[in-house]
């Protein structure tokens, strides 16, 4: 089978692969000339995408043209002179051949045409936004003594004697994670508070990544020196969330007892970056004066027992909220929830900020905690003491803190 181009009344004779390959330079001599290139003022940048397509066409358009064609058979083929001559089958194979080429360049072109049709913007649009979000996440990298950054549990030791166990969901090593610090309390440590909130599985569940330190020994247990540890913890908090690629709008922090102190003091010294703050049966951590005077207002979820054995509701729990509702400009206490058990009083400012103190009366197995307790947490018996409250039916602290830190990202 061959093709025929006819040029100023000669015939050029080509079979399918020369004509194929003809095709094939003319799409891409006009490609090669780059973006915005032209063909009968169409964009044929692309224009080699369509040529498998054109080719197929090309040969199948000849091959009907010299199937119809019989050695019986003559037409009258009329050149460009006017002058009619008597056509053998080849000829006619030939010219039938240079009209299925011509109209495969003109489908070529008509192809072209509609994909310059397409949206062209919105294609590269598409393009740049799937560029952009490559370009725009950075894998983890180790900072300070945060040398641990894949996907799992690591614990890491770090200045002034700190251990940190860091849980990095998965996801988190490919997108930005919001970021919960988790603060144990006086005797504990980092495992003994994660028994009580279960904080890296909620994280992990949650999209968040989780660092709960321990304090160094004193007299022999883990004891937290706020002026001193909180400036560590939130040292390292920084390169967490550099090392990590963390979503800063969505920084929290937590803990109990004197960790909630040190929730406190972190909250009051760096407000803008700890988005919200959950302290349950704290000590006092923030003198709203001198350098523990907040630049800039914090959502807040405090949680104490009334009947707390350890750190006393009246005396400092209480006293802590009623210095935050008078340092920021709250309007009246509102109550938004009640029972027998618990009520939660919610505070506003004018921005939006909200303060919601929980005051319950749940109660631990120990006489010597008795209200100083995790509402909600599942430990019950541990040596020497269990943290979790005894009640039945009360509201989980842990989950209510995660649903209060989705709630409240930074704006």
């Amino acid at each position: 089978m061959w093709f025929g181009l006819a040029d100023a009344g000669r015939v050029w004779h080509l079979d399918p692969m020369r004509a194929s390959l003809l095709i094939l330079w003319v799409v891409a001599s006009v490609a090669a000339c780059g973006d915005g290139a032209t063909l009968d003022g169409h964009d044929v940048s692309d224009a080699t995408d369509i040529f498998d397509t054109a080719e197929a066409d090309a040969i199948a358009e000849a091959d009907s043209a010299e199937a119809d064609t019989t050695p019986d058979d003559t037409r009258e083929v009329a050149d460009d002179t006017g002058v009619t001559d008597t056509a053998t089958p080849e000829d006619t194979v030939e010219a039938d051949g240079a009209d299925a080429i011509e109209d495969v360049a003109e489908d070529v072109i008509e192809e072209v045409a509609d994909a310059d049709a397409t949206d062209p913007v919105d294609t590269l649009a598409a393009a740049d936004a799937e560029s952009d979000t490559a370009s725009a996440w950075t894998p983890p990298e180790p900072v300070g003594c945060l040398t641990e950054v894949s996907a799992g549990h690591h614990v890491v030791s770090c200045e002034g004697g700190l251990l940190y166990d860091v849980e990095i969901p998965a996801a988190c090593t490919t997108a930005p994670c919001g970021l919960i610090v988790d603060i144990h309390g006086w005797t504990m440590t980092a495992a003994s508070e994660d028994a009580n909130t279960d904080m890296r599985a909620r994280g992990r569940d949650r999209g968040f990544v989780v660092i709960q330190p321990t304090a160094s020994l004193l007299v022999g247990v883990p004891t937290w020196g706020l002026d001193a540890d909180a400036p560590r913890v939130h040292a390292f908090v920084l390169d967490a969330i550099t090392a990590l690629r963390i979503d800063t709008d969505r920084v929290h922090v937590m803990g109990f007892s004197q960790g909630g102190g040190m929730t406190w003091r972190l909250l009051c010294t760096h407000p803008e970056v700890y988005a919200s703050a959950a302290p349950i049966g704290p000590i006092t951590g923030c003198s709203f004066a001198g350098d523990q005077a907040p630049a800039g207002e914090v959502d807040i979820l405090d949680v104490h027992g009334r009947n707390d054995a350890v750190v006393s509701y009246s005396t400092t729990g209480r006293p802590q909220v009623d210095a935050a509702v008078a340092y920021w400009p709250f309007g009246a206490g509102v109550v938004v929830e009640e029972d027998a058990d618990h009520t939660v009083t919610r505070w506003t400012t004018p921005s939006g900020t909200v303060l919601e103190h929980w005051a319950h009366d749940y109660e631990a197995t120990s006489v010597l905690l008795r209200g100083h307790c995790f509402p909600g947490s599942p430990q019950l018996i541990a040596f020497p003491v269990a943290f979790g409250c005894a009640d039945t039916g009360t509201f989980d602290y842990a989950a209510l803190a995660v649903a209060f830190f989705e709630a409240h990202p930074r704006d």
